[in-house]
């Protein structure tokens, strides 16, 4: 976007006076600004007006007694959602939704002109396009008051940095909060940013993405008010931003005098409007920061909390506090006493000498910023570095509002409120606190981790799981926890209302949601890992109910169950969740050994088919077959007789022709001390000789070390055969072996391979580095064939002798 035409500041000054000449008194602001807050509270105190009337939806009027009222604490928001059918030329059946957050702070200007407003007992309005008809421009989910335009605007870009300012942000912070101006420079400052930003925009642009008829609706509201009654009445403060009160004046003069024109062109969303609504809800401080991607309002919005705190008493600039907190955050996070008392002392003496540097009446948030960067850093900084993280977390808070008792909320948030007070959790503060849950000994943890999974299963947006709980026979239950990351933003009560279809309180939800998981599975054809997974899901949400059912049904599901890699998955879930059933608790498992059973029975039939499928599933297959025997030799069901899995495997060792599938048997019969060790070499030593099928004795290999890795060196002479049987490869049979070698090593994990190699070189009496980084299999290709071509020609030459001595002969 070019920059705008010039901008004439003479007029904008005459134009700023005029603002505020009765009957109508047009008040510019920046949402959530404190220095506007505060000339919009002196304003509406000193003139007394009939009406305020405020940029918003006006069907937010029925809340405005709840933002006002004086239990609400800030920051609150209200809500507004609409659906759109998407009619015959839309994609798909599903409405076309959008929903928008309408922010308040204390010192939202738009909050303070309410309270002020009611103070001196005027009429109070909202004034704008409603929600449902402002979405039709939105392409998604957008801000209402959405200030994304001072970003893109050039004009103001190229004054920020004409006035040694980094961004649209420090200019504003140049221009009005960081300035003690009278009221005629603040309102000619605020209309002149206002300016600058729509200077950058065109008319189509304006048409395009509604804002010309949001400005048209403003206007036809404001004049309402002013045609009926005189100016002995007193006059109608109106507050909206300064984008649009740039236009509004010249529109509602033309409204008043029947010379006003509709806006060209509609919205490019025109199917019927399905549904609407909106509510108060909490909100929080990290949401409402401008830097964090809300697209209206300020950043860091504990900074200006703070500022707005220190119009209102005869407390210090905050930014003393401000920067003795950081150094706190950060010698609480070093260790190491830094940054120490004379350091806070000079960053505190260099935000103030950078204020007189820039001319401005208070220390600014870039003040503070670039003196804790300058005096706290030690040459380095960064977006990520340790001081910008902590002045951001202490700059921008994580303040939780708190809705009136009065205010309409589902049940469903109701009852998420108490549970939350029952368990203690967090619930006051929307900074992510970490909850380490111990399942296996304390009962209230174990009631936690079901409210949580429940909440999470119903689509509450309050704590997600950061560290599954991992039920292993291999791992001590007494040191398994489950961590979860909670929090509280203003999406957990748009959540809380959009899950109240489920239930009135969170258990009734928890059964429905659970519940209706079920039949969906039933309605189609559910593999048995489908089922067996919403078995252990309903039992960590704590629905036995469903739990029975979902076991019962895969009874059913397992006779007819084809697929292999399915019944062991859910043989080996089932395993899983029969060790964990102590703190998951509950009767409904207790049919699990019997499932389990059926399950294990059912994958011996299904291996009798190992021969028959293609080499495309053998790594899974083969996979499938190592967790069967895993779950034969642990000790969640002694009593599990694997003789049919022997001779399953006795079957198909005869079937299967030598490859993949025949190492891994081996290897599994070698583990079950089935094999000994000299089967074991001499099935090796036979695929990998030099006379051997290339395709068939590094798959075998891949397949023993697949299941069997410790073999290597476990038994004895195993590395020796393999390393003598490669050694005996001339250039062209290593070649051609070399992909299937590359794989057959592939499954050992770095220390396995590094132990492997150590053994190789000692057999050797070699010395090479295993860790070759960036060496393709081409790559082994391409030099082993130059090799090759190099020892020809040297023995055309008659030179082969170097080769055998390593220099001249």
């Amino acid at each position: 976007m070019a920059p705008g035409p010039p901008v004439d500041l003479e007029q904008i000054r005459s134009d700023a006076r005029a603002l505020l000449e009765p009957p109508v008194l047009f008040v510019p602001v920046r949402h959530h600004s404190p220095t506007c807050a505060r000339h919009v509270h002196d304003i509406i105190t000193s003139h007394r007006p009939r009406a305020v009337l405020v940029e918003g939806p006006p069907s937010f009027d029925d809340q405005i007694d709840l933002v006002v009222d004086e239990a609400a604490r800030m920051p609150l928001a209200i809500y507004a959602h609409a659906s759109f059918d998407p009619g015959p030329g839309g994609d798909g059946f599903e409405p076309i939704r959008h929903g928008s957050y309408f922010p308040l702070c204390d010192y939202s200007p738009e909050l303070v002109a309410l309270k002020a407003g009611r103070a001196v007992g005027a009429e109070l309005r909202f004034v704008d396009l409603d929600y449902d008809q402002f979405a039709r421009w939105l392409p998604s989910r957008a801000g209402y008051l959405d200030e994304s335009k001072y970003g893109f605007s050039q004009t103001l870009a190229q004054a920020a940095i004409e006035l040694g300012c980094r961004d649209h942000d420090e200019l504003w912070d140049q221009l009005v909060e960081g300035v003690d101006a009278t009221l005629e420079d603040f309102m000619a400052a605020v209309l002149t940013y206002g300016t600058l930003a729509r200077s950058g925009s065109t008319v189509e642009q304006l048409e395009r993405d509604g804002t010309h008829h949001r400005e048209a609706a403003m206007a036809e509201r404001i004049a309402a008010w002013l045609t009926p009654a005189g100016d002995d009445v007193g006059p109608v403060v109106v507050v909206t931003g300064a984008f649009h009160t740039v236009a509004l004046p010249a529109l509602v003069a033309a409204r008043l005098g029947d010379r006003a024109t509709a806006p060209a062109g509609g919205p490019p969303v025109d199917g019927s409007l399905v549904d609407r609504g909106h509510g108060l809800i909490r909100y929080s401080f990290d949401r409402l920061d401008a830097l964090r991607g809300y697209g209206a309002g300020m950043p860091s919005p504990n900074w200006y909390q703070e500022q707005w705190r220190s119009m209102w008493s005869s407390t210090a600039d905050p930014a003393g506090a401000v920067i003795a907190d950081v150094a706190a955050d950060l010698r609480r996070e070093a260790g190491d006493g830094q940054p120490s008392l004379p350091t806070v002392v000079d960053a505190t003496v260099a935000a103030e000498r950078l204020r007189r540097l820039r001319s401005r009446s208070r220390v600014t948030r870039t003040d503070v910023l670039d003196a804790m960067v300058s005096c706290f850093t030690k040459g380095e900084d960064s977006e990520l570095s340790p001081v910008r993280s902590a002045a951001d977390r202490r700059m921008t808070g994580f303040e939780l509002g708190a809705v009136p008792p009065q205010t309409p909320r589902v049940p469903l948030a109701r009852d998420f409120d108490r549970l939350l007070a029952s368990y203690a959790m967090p619930a006051t503060s929307s900074e992510p606190k970490t909850l380490q849950l111990n399942v296996y000994r304390n009962e209230r943890d174990r009631q936690r981790s079901r409210l949580l999974h429940g909440l999470e299963a119903i689509g509450v947006r309050y704590a997600v799981c950061s560290t599954p709980l991992r039920f292993s026979r291999v791992t001590g239950r007494d040191v398994i926890q489950e961590r979860w990351l909670a929090r509280i933003d203003g999406t957990t009560d748009v959540s809380l209302t959009e899950a109240s279809r489920w239930g009135a309180s969170v258990s009734e939800a928890v059964a429905a949601k659970t519940r209706d998981e079920f039949h969906r599975l039933l309605s189609g054809q559910p593999r048995a890992t489908e089922l067996m997974s919403l078995v252990t899901n309903a039992a960590r949400r704590g629905v036995p109910a469903v739990v029975s059912d979902a076991i019962d049904a895969l009874r059913g599901r397992i006779v007819v169950e084809p697929d292999l890699v399915s019944v062991v998955a859910a043989f080996t879930e089932a395993e899983l969740l029969w060790s964990a059933r102590e703190p998951l608790g509950g009767s409904a498992l207790d049919a699990l050994p019997d499932l389990a059973m059926q399950l294990f029975l059912r994958a011996c039939q299904l291996g009798d088919r190992l021969h028959e499928a293609p080499e495309t599933e053998w790594r899974s297959l083969l996979s499938s077959l190592d967790a069967v025997h895993r779950v034969l030799t642990g000790d969640a069901w002694p009593g599990l007789d694997p003789t049919p899995f022997w001779h399953m495997l006795d079957r198909q060792s005869r079937l299967v022709r030598p490859g993949l599938l025949a190492g891994a048997i081996v290897g599994l019969r070698w583990r079950a001390a089935l094999a000994g060790d000299a089967e074991l070499l001499d099935v090796v030593a036979g695929h990998l000789d030099v006379g051997s099928d290339a395709e068939v004795g590094a798959p075998l290999l891949e397949g023993l070390i697949m299941v069997a890795p410790d073999s290597l060196w476990e038994v004895e002479g195993l590395v020796e055969v393999i390393s003598s049987a490669l050694g005996e490869y001339d250039p062209s049979q290593f070649l051609a072996r070399l992909p299937g070698l590359r794989s057959a090593f592939c499954s050992l994990t770095p220390r396995q391979t590094d132990r492997l190699a150590e053994s190789v070189m000692a057999l050797t009496g070699t010395r090479a580095n295993v860790r070759v980084v960036g060496v393709s299999e081409s790559d082994v290709r391409y030099h082993a064939a130059l090799s090759e071509s190099a020892r020809a020609r040297l023995e055309v030459d008659g030179l082969s002798g170097w080769l055998q001595s390593g220099g001249a002969p």
